[in-house]
């Protein structure tokens, strides 16, 4: 080393100085703030379970949406409905409820010229084309355009065509001759089919139906005023997503730099000479690993590995792991080098007193030990390089196995 500790400090002080009152950095930390006192002002709700749109991440998903809605629209799909709910939404909607739709063909994002219809109920002499909204505002001249694709479509030129609207609030599309219709009102639809009905359905569709009016009744349900409001909120978004992807590419970098600087610091910390490091294929890195060239030999890969990913930077935690696995296939146990270790009372008691876990039965993992971090992160070169120094008598007893295996 060519410079003394107290200047490694120096210097690390001067940056970090440099980096606080860097105008990027300060104007960034100003915008953050004010993100983080909107958000103290929104209103806090008592947690619910998540149901399945939350857990799928598809609360705001058009598609998604789409064919659900289409899957119970369609009579010949095995939901069980049969026509009741494509009835049942017509009444809703003030539009002929005809007697029998077992002739209705649904589609999907169905392509008309240069437009997309979300929905499309066809029937013999007339077609309904529903525009799905369920986030996103209708772009300019999207249903005119829409309508007019239709018209003059050959498939559905001499065909009485309906146009439906859907949003949450109910909102008036641009194209007056689309019916507003809101997601509320797909909800009316399903709680107006008789109690009988419901109960001879099959349990998959009546969770199915559950399911949708909870989450419309949680997510979709929203008046026109509110609904005139999201263009708002979208604009706060995109105001602070720039700066939220730097913070998080910032954090990402950070990961980075400790990982490589684990790696380094095992140069300088273990005994025996020379050790190289490997790291994932794919970023953002969520582990590193470590080992002596001979370690990575006959078919074995004995290594440290520290788990430092942007979730345990969080968590203010690193954890430090030795590893014993195959290379063929990568992350098979080797029973026979586990068997060493398991007889080896003085390693297990050494790695007690660290208070590092021995875990011979995972004959994977041996060991494993959790360091925990300040809130600022100040302590991560400390702990890093502690992490290696009490982990740094296994060296020589893994070298030993290795050399007991191999005669």
């Amino acid at each position: 080393m060519t410079t003394t500790e107290s200047d490694q400090e120096m210097n690390l002080s001067r940056e970090q100085i440099e980096r606080t009152h860097d105008p990027a950095t300060v104007q960034l930390r100003h915008r953050l703030a004010q993100l983080r006192r909107i958000n103290s002002f929104l209103p806090s709700e008592p947690a619910r379970p998540w149901g399945l749109f939350k857990l799928f991440q598809s609360t705001t998903d058009e598609v998604r949406h789409s064919f659900i809605l289409a899957y119970l629209l369609d009579p010949n799909n095995p939901h069980g409905l049969g026509q009741s709910f494509l009835q049942a939404l017509m009444k809703r909607l003030g539009l002929d409820a005809e007697p029998d739709f077992s002739e209705a063909e649904v589609h999907t994002e169905l392509a008309c010229g240069s437009v997309i219809a979300d929905v499309v109920v066809d029937l013999p002499d007339a077609a309904i084309i529903i525009e799905d909204k369920v986030w996103a505002q209708e772009s300019p001249r999207q249903t005119i355009d829409q309508e007019k694709a239709f018209r003059s479509d050959a498939r559905f030129r001499d065909k009485r065509l309906m146009f439906v609207f859907l949003t949450p609030g109910g909102q008036s599309a641009q194209n007056p001759n689309y019916i507003p219709c809101s997601w509320t009102e797909v909800s009316s639809a399903i709680a107006n089919l008789s109690l009988a009905h419901l109960r001879g359905l099959p349990i998959q569709t009546y969770l199915l139906l559950t399911e949708l009016v909870e989450h419309i009744e949680e997510n979709l349900s929203m008046g026109n005023k509110e609904w005139a409001v999201i263009p708002e909120k979208s604009k706060l978004y995109l105001e602070f997503a720039s700066d939220i992807r730097q913070v998080s590419a910032a954090f990402e970098k950070t990961v980075e730099d400790i990982q490589r600087g684990w790696c380094d610091l095992a140069e300088q910390v273990m005994p025996g000479g020379r050790w190289e490091s490997r790291f994932p294929r794919s970023k953002p890195w969520a582990y590193v690993q470590v080992y002596k060239p001979e370690w990575y030999d006959g078919g074995r890969f004995i290594h440290f590995e520290l788990e430092c990913s942007i979730e345990r930077l969080v968590r203010r935690e690193v954890v430090l792991l030795l590893d014993v696995e195959k290379t063929n296939p990568m992350g098979a146990p080797l029973p026979e080098f586990c068997d060493f270790f398991d007889g080896d009372a003085d390693l297990r008691d050494r790695l007690q007193a660290i208070g590092s876990n021995y875990r011979g039965t995972r004959r994977h993992a041996l060991a494993r030990k959790v360091y925990h971090l300040a809130d600022d992160l100040s302590d991560i070169a400390q702990m890093l390089t502690k992490s290696l120094e009490e982990h740094a008598f296994l060296t020589d007893k893994i070298d030993k196995v290795l050399a007991g295996l191999r005669k």
